[in-house]
């Protein structure tokens, strides 16, 4: 099996970047892992960034319903369960970074 790579909501943001990453991916180079903080984080982003470009919401949140409904679909293997209690254990700089640092 291939090597496997936790994917953050800052290298899924640039849609570029992202999509060279799941193609990787989907050709068997490495496994991507994401977990529901970053997916929700993800979604959160692209929702901000949709409103500063005064995207329609509804448009945005159809954009991100389809984003993720292909990353988790297209592997179901991804998604890592369980980081959530040893969460509140870790100490960081940014509070907010303890989710990937817990699900990594």
């Amino acid at each position: 099996m291939a090597l496997s790579a936790f994917l953050d909501t800052c290298v899924l943001v640039p849609s570029r970047g992202r999509d060279v990453l799941l193609e990787v991916a989907a050709s068997g180079v490495y496994r991507p892992l994401w977990s529901s903080g970053v997916l929700d984080e993800l979604a959160r982003t692209l929702r901000t960034i949709g409103k500063r470009r005064d995207a329609a919401p509804d448009e945005t949140d159809a954009y991100v319903g389809r984003l993720v409904r292909q990353m988790t679909q297209s592997f179901p293997d991804a998604l890592v369960e369980g980081w959530e209690r040893v969460e509140s254990s870790i100490e960081l700089p940014d509070r907010n970074d303890r989710h990937v640092v817990a699900a990594a």
